[in-house]
């Protein structure tokens, strides 16, 4: 399960990132978790929290929040960025989208111009996008 190996690297980079802040305590850690990631956002908030007690200890007490990174996408031929709403994509190719993001190609079109050639520019990856806390 890769849910658990991400969470780790996640306790780890914030308990990083509290040292590097001087944070003695932190109070919230938000994550960021591309729509196009393939991952179970739910899962993974839990095995983050379940990490938290044998965590560094300013980490122990803190909240997870996790949201969702929007996808956006631009468009190689004329530079539009575009949203899947944008290129009016269906729930059934939305799907496949979600679950292999290469599979946009086949169903995408740039709304402006109308080429298949455009990358994925956000939407992807987890991250850590905010740790607040006190020193």
């Amino acid at each position: 399960m890769h849910e658990w190996a991400l969470a780790e690297a996640v306790i780890t980079s914030a308990a990083e990132t509290a040292r590097q802040r001087k944070l003695a305590v932190v109070d919230e850690i938000v994550l960021n978790i591309g729509e196009l990631q393939a991952i179970d956002n739910e899962l993974f908030g839990s095995l983050v929290k379940e990490q938290l007690p044998s965590a560094a200890p300013e980490l122990r007490g803190a909240k997870i929040r996790v949201v969702k990174g929007e996808a956006a996408f631009e468009c190689q031929a004329c530079k539009k960025e575009f949203c899947e709403q944008d290129a009016k994509v269906g729930e059934e190719e939305r799907e496949a989208i979600h679950f292999v993001p290469e599979m946009a190609h086949v169903y995408m079109r740039c709304p402006a111009c109308g080429s298949p050639d455009f990358s994925i520019v956000r939407g992807r990856g987890v991250f850590i996008q905010e740790i607040t806390g006190r020193p």
